[in-house]
């Protein structure tokens, strides 16, 4: 057995499980091993010992050697520190940080954002693309943004919670800031209050910078979680509690509640108080964002309409059942931040695009190619210092050439 594991193995043979000085014998269950994936091993170079890649921070494929016979156990940096040089990097720093107390480890963030642009056929239904050309034009330009939160623990530090947005400076004259995909892991640290409500405030605080940036509409989308998928972090721990769709509805009420609470937010309402406002007469009128729910909805009625059906009686009629269905678990809201007296104009920020960290999809591509888990502290700790390194690379990389590409 790795010697490095037995702290905090979650699984041990029964060959190791005497050897191992295990505490608290009685709280193991003796379980038969269906998976047949064997985690992969070094051996070190000089004295043999056998040791998990992961518990030895191996990430390259050169001969190891053990830290016992080299003498510098760690020859890379296990912690990350947020870039001064980022600002919203530091504004949600010092939110972040507020809610901790005295002896918690701090929290460190990174981002990556990435310019984007979609057609409006990719997201508009063909009945009325003609009019949707005519509100977005041929092309719709946005900004993806993908924010990582880490926090120190046994000095790494782990990722736990992770953002992906995007950002419309004009969507049919309006400015749009969306959360595509949020995702956490249950590593971080603190006694203080409850995981929930640190991540309540680090999106309250996404969406209070982006006010100050003059972005005035947001949108959220309760879209429960699928126990097994992976939407931003890579294999969650089994034990990992998901909301339900009444849940999260629930806690996004209570977020949006804060939110007005505390002057982030000037209002919010559901679909349905939306619908009734009369902002959505035409399904022309429905807020569509790359990948999100009313272009999924629209492109679906369009699909699932005949040929003789197809006019806009009938994809009114059919889409009329979805805003029932979808009455309360979509969100709309105006950010503070733009009715200052004096909003700082909303002007394109200087870009900072990773090509793996900045794509959700290439990001998952890579831990699963990397073999870069969270499913436990131990394979959360290596795969949390493969991100770090990604990211001083790409810092180092800017500092030398002016730019953040990698």
């Amino acid at each position: 057995m790795c010697r490095k594991s037995r702290p905090e193995a979650d699984n041990i043979c029964l060959d190791c499980f005497d050897r191992a000085n295990v505490k608290n014998q009685n709280l193991w269950m003796k379980k038969v091993n269906l998976n047949e994936k064997v985690e992969e091993t070094v051996d070190c170079l000089e004295c043999g010992e056998t040791s998990h890649k992961v518990c030895v921070f191996h990430f390259k494929e050169t001969p190891f050697v053990c830290g016992n016979c080299s003498g510098e156990p760690g020859l890379f940096k296990k912690t990350i520190e947020t870039d001064p040089n980022c600002e919203i990097d530091v504004f949600l720093d010092e939110k972040a940080n507020k809610q901790l107390i005295m002896g918690e480890e701090k929290i460190a963030v990174a981002s990556f954002t990435t310019a984007k642009s979609t057609t409006t056929k990719e997201l508009m239904p063909d009945l009325y693309l003609k009019d949707a050309k005519k509100k977005y034009g041929s092309k719709i330009d946005y900004v993806a943004r993908a924010i990582y939160f880490f926090q120190i623990v046994d000095n790494i530090s782990i990722a736990f919670f992770g953002l992906f947005t995007q950002e419309y400076q004009d969507l049919g004259g309006k400015s749009w800031c969306v959360i595509d995909y949020l995702d956490s892991v249950p590593w971080m640290r603190v006694s203080s209050k409850s995981p929930s409500k640190i991540y309540l405030e680090l999106i309250l605080a996404y969406f209070e910078y982006m006010g100050l940036k003059g972005f005035k509409n947001g949108h959220l989308w309760a879209n429960p979680p699928v126990k097994g998928v992976n939407y931003i972090f890579n294999i969650h721990p089994e034990t990992q509690r998901y909301l339900d769709k009444v849940q999260l509805i629930g806690w996004y009420h209570k977020i949006l509640q804060q939110g007005e609470r505390t002057r982030v937010l000037a209002g919010y309402r559901n679909f349905e108080e939306e619908f009734k406002k009369g902002e959505f007469k035409h399904p022309i009128d429905l807020p569509v964002f790359v990948d999100s729910l009313w272009c999924k909805i629209l492109k679906w009625v369009n699909d699932e309409l005949k040929t003789d059906e197809f006019d806009d009686e009938h994809f009114k009629e059919k889409l009329e059942d979805e805003y029932m269905e979808r009455a309360e678990d979509n969100f709309y809201f105006e950010l503070c931040g733009s009715e200052l007296p004096n909003p700082i104009p909303l002007e394109p920020e200087e870009l900072n695009p990773h090509k793996i960290l900045g794509d959700r999809e290439t990001f998952l591509d890579k831990c699963f190619a990397e073999n870069w888990e969270f499913s436990s502290l131990r394979r959360a700790k290596y795969s949390s210092v493969g991100i770090i390194k990604l990211i001083e690379a790409a810092r180092e990389k800017r500092d030398a050439n002016g730019s953040m590409q990698d």
